[in-house]
């Protein structure tokens, strides 16, 4: 598939509230195209490197708290879904955008499962502007490509199973 179509792939998953994770080799535009998306609809794009991110950067912190007597553990809220909530609040419909999902740790990998599947991390959901719920895109290099041996983890049957899957190449246009 080529950018132009990649574009209009991003669209039409948006239209059918689908996840989408779209593959290809370093350097071919696949955040270009993202960004392009969220400009082009006036989204609000929170893009997450998740080769370079920790768990606690993804899901927050637990935190002791007492209430009533009792002591309890809470999440805190991570810093990328604050201004998210804070864009939804001002009309902006949000774009997560999951770079380098299959450079990401284990940990990382499950969360973006529970995203995708439930809109949410623990008690924590994304946000929802007017009736359009937050579209979440990943982007992947191959991990079957030898001439550039990427260091990638294969992505989780169920996550790949719960959204919109693509290859892209780069096109002369």
């Amino acid at each position: 598939m080529n950018i132009n179509d990649a574009k209009k792939v991003i669209f039409a998953a948006k239209q059918a509230k689908d996840a989408v994770i779209m593959e290809g080799k370093h350097g071919i535009g696949k955040s270009a195209i993202v960004r392009q998306v969220c400009e082009e609809k006036g989204y609000h794009l929170e893009e997450l490197y998740l080769g370079t991110q920790e768990k606690g950067d993804i899901i927050g912190n637990t935190r002791t708290i007492e209430h009533n007597g009792d002591f309890i553990h809470i999440w805190t809220k991570p810093s990328w879904l604050k201004r998210m909530e804070e864009a939804s609040t001002a009309g902006k419909v949000c774009m997560l955008f999951l770079d380098e999902l299959n450079r990401s740790e284990p940990d990382v990998r499950q969360t973006a499962l529970q995203l995708v599947q439930e809109g949410k991390i623990h008690e924590h959901s994304l946000p929802i502007t007017g009736n359009e719920k937050t579209m979440i895109v990943a982007a992947i290099n191959p991990d079957d490509d030898e001439s550039d041996d990427y260091q990638v983890e294969p992505l989780d049957p169920a996550l790949l199973d719960r959204a919109l899957f693509f290859k892209i190449e780069p096109d002369v246009s």
